[in-house]
């Protein structure tokens, strides 16, 4: 059985290429141009459209060293971008592009987020270096369930949990995958592996 879902995740991970569409990717390919010469990486939900397992999402999130923002804010400011004090974000034509940084906590207090310049942290998709399936699951189930009311909170767990049961369903992940994670997210991995396997 492992040797058939190996062979899966290999099939799977060939064809999981997302279609360059829609505006929020227009804007990260827009982003992406511009900051060429800054290491960055597509985190979010974006990352998970582009391995393959949802469709478009509303705005874009990138992964970035803290010393390198004000060189980001004048690539950005000069083409439109606006900044917003309360989100702490950049937008353009409705899309909100966000920015999170190396060594941040990624949501639970045991998980930061990865340097965008090590070779772990992603790989190659459709024009763009994408947050690898490792991290993707691990900042996801980190980030589950965070939130300053119940509500936003009950949101964020739905959210990255039905991202990452797509992403176990797309790339045929098993529970041997929990060895490719942080400590931290492993037995919620193997939670929902061993729901989708009944």
């Amino acid at each position: 059985m492992r040797e058939r879902a190996a062979a899966s995740r290999t099939s799977a991970r060939n064809s999981a290429k997302a279609p360059i569409t829609g505006v929020p990717t227009a804007t990260a390919t827009h982003c992406h141009g511009l900051l060429e010469q800054i290491p960055h990486v597509v985190i979010g939900g974006l990352a998970v459209h582009l391995h393959g397992c949802k469709d478009e999402t509303r705005d874009v999130d990138l992964l970035v060293n803290r010393n390198d923002f004000e060189a980001i804010r004048q690539a950005l400011i000069p083409e439109g971008y606006v900044w917003n004090d309360f989100r702490r974000a950049y937008s353009k034509n409705k899309v909100r592009v966000d920015f999170r940084f190396s060594g941040d906590d990624a949501g639970n207090h045991n998980l930061h987020f990865p340097d965008p310049l090590d070779s772990t942290t992603g790989e190659f998709i459709s024009g763009f270096t994408v947050l690898g399936l490792p991290w993707l699951v691990a900042t996801k189930l980190s980030g589950a369930g965070t939130g300053k009311t119940q509500s936003k909170r009950e949101q964020s767990l739905y959210k990255h949990h039905t991202d990452v049961i797509r992403i176990i369903q797309r790339h045929c992940l098993d529970e041997s995958f929990q060895e490719r994670l942080h400590p931290s997210v492993r037995n919620t991995f193997l939670q929902l592996v061993r729901n989708e396997s009944q």
